[in-house]
């Protein structure tokens, strides 16, 4: 009996032989491929295990953290419109920019409806107190806090840590490119890590993994700082399990009612590109107007309840910058501050 042959170069290989090699060919790929899968998923399970840990909490604790520091720092960064429209005559007289609302007479200069960061004011002093912060959020023992301390806690690292990029970056106008990243280079939310109680996280992880998965609530939307004009306002105070709730409240109150959240066109209205960030905050249309109308001034309370189209506005990634001074030149108050850590007030009340 002769076997049917494979010729090649000269070489003459069985049918049998060239069949075996095939069939090992594919179980090692299939071995590759599934050894691989499992790593994934040990991977995976492992941090899913990890981010328990770190969300899970104790309902009856009292402790708290001290924010004094961040309190200090926020005061010094960040600057409100109230502050910015009373000094605007003498301040910012010459400038064109900074508003979304038109500057009106030359000698006013821009009203402004935002709470905007004055970046220029944020020198090696401010570094140096901010990353003293981030290194004391990374010794918190998160767990131990009850939810409404947790929810402070996550939104105030978030802030710091998304406020310490901006400011390692700039001079910069607009932040859409460097939050999609590219092909080479990870966006802002996926390349800014944190470290708490021992483990790296990323920006999207807190906003997708602990804040979206243990806080559905649509509040948490206003209380992330997005270096945006168009976002909600950057708090110049920071969050504590008293006051969080308020805070976010007062924070959706001010967006919704805002051009930057809804606005108006007869019967449709168009809404901020927020309310389509991910997130388990809204199922549906009908949801996402009744969250509206909870927080909206009585004229658009009604409005929105005779809507009939919802159209979404388009999202400016502009720095929220506030134009004026030389870049680090004005921050000699925090010259040799230190924060003073969160841990030392972890104390019941």
């Amino acid at each position: 009996m002769k076997f049917l042959t494979y010729y090649r170069r000269g070489v003459v290989l069985p049918l049998f032989l060239i069949l075996f090699m095939i069939s090992a060919a594919t179980y090692s790929g299939a071995a590759a491929f599934q050894t691989g899968s499992n790593e994934e998923s040990a991977a995976a399970e492992a941090n899913a295990e990890t981010l328990a840990a770190l969300t899970g909490s104790d309902p009856s604790s009292k402790a708290t953290l001290n924010y004094e520091g961040w309190d200090r720092l926020l005061s010094h960064a960040v600057e409100t419109p109230d502050e910015l429209n009373r000094d605007r005559h003498s301040r910012y007289e010459s400038s064109s920019t900074g508003s979304r609302i038109g500057g009106g007479r030359r000698s006013f200069g821009p009203i402004y409806e935002v709470n905007m960061v004055n970046y220029s004011r944020l020198g090696e002093n401010f570094r140096g107190a901010l990353g003293e912060l981030l290194d004391d959020f990374a010794e918190v023992q998160v767990a131990s806090l009850n939810p409404d301390e947790q929810l402070a806690f996550w939104l105030n690292l978030h802030n710091a840590a998304f406020l310490a990029a901006l400011v390692d970056r700039y001079p910069i106008e607009h932040l859409e490119d460097l939050m999609k990243g590219s092909d080479n280079r990870p966006g802002l939310l996926d390349a800014t890590r944190v470290k708490v109680d021992g483990t790296n996280l990323t920006l999207r992880q807190i906003r997708e993994d602990v804040l979206d998965s243990n806080w559905p609530s649509p509040l948490v939307i206003y209380g992330l700082f997005s270096g945006s004009e168009d976002g909600p306002n950057m708090s110049q105070t920071a969050y504590t399990g008293k006051n969080v709730y308020d805070l976010l409240a007062a924070s959706a109150r001010e967006f919704i009612n805002s051009d930057r959240g809804v606005k108006f066109l007869g019967s449709r209205a168009r809404v901020s590109e927020i309310y389509q960030w991910p997130g388990p905050r809204f199922k549906n249309r009908a949801a996402l107007i009744t969250h509206l109308r909870k927080y909206a001034a009585s004229r658009s309370r009604s409005k929105l309840r005779r809507l009939r189209t919802v159209g979404h506005l388009g999202f400016d990634w502009k720095l929220n910058d506030l134009p004026g001074d030389t870049p680090g030149s004005s921050d000699s108050d925090l010259e040799g501050y230190h924060p003073p850590p969160l841990v030392n007030s972890m104390a019941a009340d």
